[in-house]
């Protein structure tokens, strides 16, 4: 459930949510070794995900979990490590029942950690390939295409050039996510703490 929600809040750019279901140690490792702020990072996690599966120009898909391991109460730590793979959503129930497990799925993406009590995301497998190649590339993409930088007291925009017979799929995302990223800044109470650690 942990994860599920996790997935459904990022999948609907719902990123302050999201960021409830991670510890604040993970949210800071991922930040720090990213350099991004947890917008960012949730937004090219999941960038990564639809480029793994092919699913970058799916208008919608589905997010399967699988629990790769059980926690036994006082038997065993707690934590359990959760798999996942992206589909496109189907045009029928039928459609959407079948392939409800995958060779292609990713072991291992999630660990989730009981703390105090209730469980939350204490890591996310991000170090091998192929998914660490795609998400370093598109990190670096992200980073490398003027947009809505955060300053101190605000945000200023710069460069975003925006030709829809050269822009492709992976660049309107990226475009997408800045300008909501931008729209949510405008609308934030000016003394209100931001999901960015």
């Amino acid at each position: 459930d942990t994860v599920a929600s996790f997935c459904k809040h990022i999948k609907a750019h719902d990123y302050g949510n999201a960021s409830t279901y991670v510890t604040a140690d993970a949210i800071d490792r991922f930040t720090t070794s990213s350099g991004m702020d947890f917008e960012d990072y949730a937004f090219v996690l999941e960038l990564a995900l639809l480029s793994h599966y092919n699913l970058i120009d799916k208008e919608d898909y589905r997010v399967v979990i699988s629990r790769e391991s059980f926690w036994i109460p006082y038997m065993n730590n707690a934590t359990v490590k959760v798999g996942v793979f992206l589909k496109a959503k189907g045009k029928s129930l039928l459609e959407n029942l079948q392939h409800l497990s995958s060779p292609h799925k990713i072991h291992g993406l999630f660990t989730v950690e009981r703390v105090n009590g209730i469980w939350k995301i204490t890591q996310i497998q991000l170090q091998d390939p192929p998914l660490s190649n795609r998400f370093t590339t598109l990190a670096a993409r992200l980073k490398n295409t003027h947009g809505v930088i955060t300053t101190k007291t605000g945000f200023r925009v710069e460069g975003l050039r925006y030709d829809p017979t050269t822009c492709d799929d992976t660049l309107r995302h990226i475009y997408r996510h800045l300008l909501r990223k931008a729209s949510r800044l405008l609308s934030a109470d000016p003394g209100k703490e931001t999901v960015n650690g």
